[in-house]
This record gives structure tokens, sequence and C-alpha cells, in this order.
């Protein structure tokens, strides 16, 4: 048993942990001048750079760095961290649109949700089946991050947020992040196979490792980056419209205290403590702000795609032996 645990990669992990943790500060923080978060930067830098060398210099990496070097396992490893990215920016903000802007209650919220969720654990089977039946999981891959891609931008579309024009069908809500669910577990079954397939036996392990790692990493990013994304339009547009539409009688302290409270529980804006004259800009700052979300998501779904194609058609084998 002492022996099995020497192998693990206790330091890869620590130095994984740390560098994670420098990344959710680094883009979730607000700080006060730019020095400090210059110095974030720095020691985030230094961490990646002791990452990368621990698993370089590791016997038994937990990320294994050198199979990287396979076009295949790279694809596949970035496919899975964009999309990760995308999938958990839209695992927050979507719930956060249908309780602002649309006013739903939580248990509504989580009735919409319900196909979605559905959508994505047939979707792993399904393909899974596929792949079975075909030998192939290349074009199938290419075809499932297409049409994610569409799935956000119709979701974009439909929740356009400018002077609240459009607002989404209360129907519309079940299905309009259902493709991209469908999508991003669809790209989780394939590049597991597709990792296991491009490299040898003894690799298989490692290689599943990479894309956990990967996983965890877009899922931090996701997290994280749609956060920073998210507040930082929020708090521009709650300052920049209130201020510009507040009546001439709302002084300055009210009109602080409101942006504050604004911010800080979205329930407020369709409370009766909000102003009446403010419930359109409040309920338009959020929105805005959830669809910069969901512009983010594009882009990574985008990027997601273009990773995709560095991934080789490898045969799948019926068994272990590969014959």
């Amino acid at each position: 048993m002492k022996e099995k645990f020497k192998k693990v990669d206790v330091n890869g992990i620590v130095a994984l942990s740390f560098m994670l943790f420098l990344f959710v500060v680094l883009t979730s923080v607000e700080f006060s001048n730019f020095y400090q978060f210059s110095f974030v930067a720095v020691l985030f830098g230094f961490a990646l750079y002791m990452f990368l060398k621990l698993e370089l210099t590791n016997s038994d990496p937990i990320v294994p760095i050198g199979l990287l070097k396979d076009r295949s396992v790279l694809g596949s490893s970035l496919a899975n961290m964009f999309g990760s990215i995308y999938m958990f920016a839209l695992l927050y903000y979507f719930p956060v649109y249908n309780s602002t802007v649309m006013n739903l209650g939580t248990k509504q919220i989580g009735i919409v949700l319900i196909p979605s969720i559905i959508a994505c654990s047939f979707s792993s089977v399904l393909s899974g089946l596929y792949m079975k039946w075909t030998g192939k999981y290349l074009l199938f891959a290419i075809v499932f991050s297409v049409i994610g891609c569409f799935g956000i931008l119709l979701l974009i579309v439909r929740t356009y947020p400018f002077d609240l024009l459009v607002i989404p069908a209360k129907f519309e809500l079940y299905y309009l992040v259902v493709i991209p669910y469908f999508s991003y577990a669809v790209i989780l079954t394939v590049t597991l196979l597709s990792l296991i397939a491009s490299v040898p036996i003894e690799s298989q392990s490692a290689v599943t490792s990479i894309q956990y790692a990967f996983r965890g990493m877009g899922s931090t990013a996701g997290a994280s980056v749609s956060s920073f994304v998210f507040n930082h339009n929020l708090k521009n547009l709650l300052v920049s419209k209130l201020t510009e539409h507040r009546p001439d009688d709302f002084s300055d302290e009210k009109l602080e205290k409101l942006i504050y409270t604004a911010v800080h529980n979205a329930d407020f804006i369709h409370s009766p403590e909000a102003p009446s004259w403010s419930v359109h800009y409040l309920v338009e700052s959020y929105g805005i702000s959830c669809w910069s979300t969901f512009v983010f998501s594009f882009a990574m779904s985008v990027l997601c795609l273009l990773t995709v194609f560095l991934i080789k058609e490898y045969k799948l084998h019926a068994t272990i032996k590969r014959k």
C-alpha cells in the first residue's frame, strides 16, 4: 500500500490546485490597484511554470504533459477544456437569467432545466451506441460541435437584452439550452474514446487523467471567467443606466444604496422595495450581463469546435488486444 501511495503525484496535485486557486483569484477578485493584479498574475505564471516543470520531471505525473505532443491527445484535451468552460458558464448564468429577467422562482427554474438534464444523459448513451455500431467518431464529434455552436447562437438571439426588446416565451426556456447540453455530453464521450484509441494500451490510464485534469481546469475557468464577465458588466451598467435615468429628486446617497443593493441581491429587482422607475433598467442590466456570458460561451464553443478538428480518426477496436 505504501509503495502505491509513493507513486501518487502529490506535488503535482498541490501545484495544480494552487495554480487553479490563483486563476480563480485572478479572474474573480476586484483588485484595488494594478500592482496587486500584477503581483497575482506573476504568482500565477510562476505556479504554472512550477506545475509544468514538476509534471515533466515526474515518472508518474498526474497530468502526463509529454502525451500532449500527440495531436489527438492535445485536440481531445482542449476540446474537453473549452467545452467545460462554455458548459459551466451556461450552467451558472442561464438560471440567473431565468430568475432575474424572466422572474421565475427556484422551483420553476428547476423544472425548466429538466429537459436539458435528460438530453444530457441520453446523449452520452446514444453517442456510445453510435460509435459501437459504426466504429467512427470524428465526423460525429464535428457535427455535434457545430450543432452546439448553433444552439448557443440561438440562445443569444432569443435573449437579446438591449431595451428588453426580445423576451423569450416561457415555453422556449425548456429547450434553449437543450442543444448545448446535448452537444457537451457528446463531446465528453467522444473525446474520451478518441484519447484511448490514440495511444498504446500502457498509456490509456494516463490519457484519461489528462481528460479529467483539462475538464477540471475548464470548469474552474468557466465559472470564474464568466463570473468576472457578469459582475464587471453588471456594475458598470447599473451605474450608467441608473445614474442617467434617475429622477431629479433622487439623491446620490439613495442612488449609491440602490446600486449596492441591486448588485448584491438579485431578488431585489422584482421586489416592492425597488423604485418603480428603476425596475426596467435593473432588469435590462441583469439581462445584458447574463447575455454577455452567453456570448462568452459561444466563443468558447467555437474554440471547442476548432480543437475537435485536431483529433485524428483511429479504429475503435472491440477487444483489448485490438483485433
